[in-house]
């Protein structure tokens, strides 16, 4: 029994001895999820990284990008050039290319130039924390149609809106949040709600009675449709998606994806309507130009 143990000590410490001995005569490639590959390695290029397995060498080449590389360990010693590619002693430098403190700027105004495509004029300021997490951001939005011209109301943007009510200007607040470190592009997310007023339009008739009053007459027609224009509250909720290009230290592009919900209130109810109140489903896509200090 004792030989036996002996015997299956000996075939562990032999496969540990050969596992070591794979390794140490080839290339590592270490990943992000700590998993190890004996590699040839090929080539170390800008996104990927080619190698062959150490053993079949004749074999077929494999690719491995280089975001899911945390570390090379080459038996030659360390490649040079992976210092430009963000690797510090061949091991991921996890502070690569993140903006230092001297060259970020936190206070940024844009305007958005989607926004000037469909004739409205969004500005916005915002202010990122000390701590890089998070901001605060300012923002307004002024309609420069006519709001008592009946084809504003059929513009494609207003199409969410029911083809019945216009935004007029509202100014609103967004808490935003990067959930990664600064670097050239920055990935980010906010929550935000905004408030303003909007434009309501809807078609009136004429009621007429002939020959005689309503009581005795029990039918009426209607003539003379005109348009009728009137005010109504604006009020909006929102999450955004977007991302900040730093180009430069003081310019800055900026991309969003806003999903959200319009809600529009009149102080009146049509017979047509159920409430005085609107719900509907808000989608908006923007690029800004910003300056950033």
């Amino acid at each position: 029994m004792m030989e036996f143990n002996h015997l299956k000590l000996k075939i562990l410490l032999g496969l540990l001895l050969a596992n070591f001995t794979a390794f140490s005569q080839c290339d590592t490639i270490k990943m992000v999820s700590g998993t190890r590959i004996p590699a040839k390695i090929l080539e170390v290029g800008d996104k990927q990284v080619s190698y062959k397995n150490p053993h079949d060498t004749l074999g077929p080449t494999h690719f491995i990008p280089l975001k899911m590389i945390a570390s090379f360990v080459f038996k030659d010693g360390c490649y040079e050039p992976l210092n430009q590619m963000g690797y510090k002693n061949c091991a991921k430098d996890p502070l690569y290319g993140v903006i230092k403190n001297e060259d970020f700027t936190r206070h940024i105004i844009g305007m958005d130039f989607f926004q000037l495509l469909i004739q409205r004029m969004n500005a916005s300021f915002e202010y990122i924390f000390k701590n890089r997490k998070a901001g605060l951001v300012l923002h307004c939005n002024l309609g420069m149609r006519d709001a008592e011209d009946t084809s504003t109301y059929l513009l494609p943007e207003n199409k969410l809106l029911g083809n019945n009510y216009y935004k007029k200007n509202y100014y609103g607040v967004d808490f935003k949040f990067y959930p990664w470190l600064h670097k050239k592009i920055t990935h980010w997310m906010s929550f935000g709600a905004e408030i303003g007023n909007a434009g309501f339009t809807y078609t009136r008739y004429d009621t007429a009675y002939p020959g005689g009053s309503l009581a005795v007459h029990s039918y009426y027609t209607l003539s003379n449709p005109r348009n009728v224009f009137k005010n109504a509250a604006y009020f909006g909720y929102h999450f955004n998606n977007g991302f900040l290009f730093r180009g430069s230290k003081h310019f800055i592009l900026q991309g969003v994806i806003s999903l959200g919900i319009n809600q529009l209130q009149h102080d009146f109810k049509l017979p047509y309507m159920n409430s005085k109140y609107y719900l509907g489903l808000k989608i908006a896509v923007g690029l800004s130009m910003c300056y950033a200090f």
